[in-house]
C-alpha cells in the first residue's frame, strides 16, 4: 500500500482547478465507496475540478461533467497526474 503523505496525496476538494489528478483511493464505508464507483470514481481514473459553487463542485471524469458535494468530494484522495 502506498504511503499516503499529504505532500503528495490530498482530498480532491483541496485540489487546484483545471489540473488533471489521478484518483488513488476512495475513503468511507462500503455504501459510499460503491456510490462513488457507480459515478466513475475509481482508483487510477483521471479527474479534474472545473468549478465550485457554494459547497458543490463540478468535476470532469470519464469525459462527463458531474455535480458533487464537498462532503463526497473530500472522500476522494488524489495525486497530481504525471505528465
Amino acid at each position: 500500500m502506498p504511503d499516503f503523505s499529504w505532500e503528495v496525496f490530498m482530498p480532491l476538494n483541496l485540489a487546484d482547478f483545471d489540473i488533471d489528478y489521478t484518483i488513488t483511493r476512495i475513503c468511507g464505508n462500503d455504501t459510499v465507496r460503491h456510490r462513488m464507483e457507480v459515478l466513475g470514481f475509481t482508483s487510477g481514473e483521471t479527474v479534474r475540478l472545473l468549478s465550485k459553487f457554494d459547497s458543490n463542485y463540478i468535476v470532469c471524469i470519464k469525459k462527463s461533467k458531474l455535480g458533487i458535494s464537498k462532503e463526497l468530494l473530500r472522500r476522494v484522495i488524489v495525486e497530481k497526474k504525471h505528465q
